[in-house]
């Protein structure tokens, strides 16, 4: 499994500002994300606050500790941000 940290956050985010420039949905597939830290979050939500307005950044099934600290910052309620949860 895969961690969004420090280390790689800053590819990330360069890769989410050209995808969110020509707006619509961004999907990202967090499936095998087991971590993810304050960098990595700040990514996300600079991205997401980025396209508002223009689309959206879809996190699709994220792992529980990834799901349980995104809704623990309220970022499930960001308009521009859709997360899609595992079936149970």
């Amino acid at each position: 499994m895969g961690e969004v940290d420090l280390s790689n956050a800053s590819q990330l985010g360069e890769l989410l500002l050209a995808a969110v420039q020509g707006g619509g949905d961004v999907t990202l597939d967090l499936s095998e994300v087991s971590f993810i830290d304050s960098t990595g979050i700040q990514v996300l939500l600079k991205a997401v606050k980025r396209i508002e307005g223009r689309g959206r950044i879809v996190l699709y099934h994220p792992g529980t500790l990834v799901l349980n600290v995104l809704k623990l910052i309220k970022a499930d309620l960001m308009p521009g941000l859709q997360i899609v949860e595992e079936e149970p």
